[in-house]
């Protein structure tokens, strides 16, 4: 009996797991990828961000869309945006605050909890050393855009950052970001409000530049060839950590697992063909596919033409699979095979097929039984 189409079972949600995760490769420095659809930052920066702006008096909605970011995935846990969603959302903030010294005070509002599971694992340290060596290795489950290179030099603590990427904009929010973060979360857990030893910047001085001293009680040195932060050593002495064995072992457990997914992370074409071709009796549209990923149409379409591929490509792609797998099913009829991959009629499924492959479906099914 056929299967026949059903409108409301045609736009069923998808239902899979399929984790946003980054990616990465380096070791202690930290390097930009510029592909566009890789996931990039934790949406939790991207909260603290949109909070920021919504007490300037902008509307998060607003720049979400300005950055074609898809609302819901805030509610996601442990979900990414993209690097090309990350410029976007940067972009259109800068935009609308014309703020220069945004990222600065951003990066302000990084708490340690804003870090998630390596905000904790830090937490839980013992001693600096133990918190630095954390940050180095999990930094990748929280933003892909940076590498940190921690090291002890005479009575300093010395942290390296290195930023590799296109859009000269981005590269400073990044350093300012994450400087910033790290001189405010240094202050909280020493309660001082001392300036660092020194901070070198590797880009040349801005308009903004007295917002450093301002907001950071430092300043820096500009176009010094590294970007670097120095802490005097005993800052740190009786440093008010957890120390705490057992959540530290959950928390970089958490971190453990975090990194084992990403370092599996598919291409966004990967992805796509995994929704397609895992969702049973249900062939996903496009805009079920976007926002499943968090994404726009729009930008799902932008991110898979620049890895060479579309949408109606890796659908067809994906029916073809589909059609030869139902095909070599004798008890299911080319007509439930036509509904099952989404065609209005079963004569659209043949020519689509006969395309693909020279044969018809029945030609197909008959050769293969041979």
């Amino acid at each position: 009996m056929p299967i026949g189409r059903n409108k409301e079972w045609q736009s069923s949600p998808i239902d899979l797991s399929f984790s946003a995760t980054v990616n990465t490769n380096g070791v202690f420095y930290m390097a930009i990828s510029s592909a566009a659809d890789a996931k990039t930052a934790s949406v939790d920066y991207v909260s603290v961000l949109l909070q920021y702006a919504e007490q300037q008096g902008i509307d998060s909605n607003t720049l979400l869309s300005d950055a074609q970011i898809d609302p819901a995935i805030l509610a996601t846990s442990n979900a990414y945006i993209s690097t090309l969603q990350y410029q976007q959302l940067v972009q259109a903030a800068v935009e609308r605050l014309q703020d220069p010294a945004m990222a600065l005070k951003v990066g302000q509002r990084q708490h340690l909890a804003t870090h998630g599971a390596l905000g904790y694992a830090i937490m839980s340290s013992n001693n600096l050393e133990q918190a630095l060596q954390l940050v180095q290795r999990f930094i990748r489950t929280r933003n892909r855009l940076i590498r940190f290179n921690f090291f002890i030099e005479g009575d300093q603590a010395v942290t390296q950052l290195e930023i590799k990427h296109p859009v000269d904009a981005l590269y400073q929010h990044c350093v300012e970001l994450a400087f910033s973060s790290m001189i405010s979360i240094c202050y909280s857990l020493t309660e001082t409000t001392q300036q660092p030893c020194e901070i070198k910047l590797n880009y040349a001085q801005p308009d903004h530049h007295q917002a450093y001293q301002a907001l950071l009680h430092t300043r820096p040195v500009f176009s010094a060839g590294v970007n670097e932060l120095r802490f005097p050593m005993h800052w740190f002495e009786g440093l008010n950590l957890l120390g705490n064995a057992s959540f530290a072992q959950l928390a970089q457990q958490q971190c453990e697992e975090l990194l084992t997914v990403l370092l599996d992370q598919p291409s966004l074409s990967a992805q796509v063909k995994t929704l397609l071709t895992h969702s049973p009796g249900f062939m996903p549209s496009q805009e079920d596919i976007a926002k499943h990923l968090g994404l726009s149409t729009r930008s799902l379409s932008r991110q898979l033409a620049a890895q060479g591929d579309s949408f109606q490509k890796l659908l067809n792609q994906c029916r073809e699979e589909l059609a030869k797998q139902h095909l070599a099913n004798n008890e299911i009829s080319i007509e439930d095979i036509a509904y099952l991959l989404a065609y209005e009629s079963p004569p659209n499924f043949s020519r689509a097929f006969k395309r693909w492959c020279g044969l018809t479906p029945q030609q197909y099914r008959l050769q293969n039984r041979q």
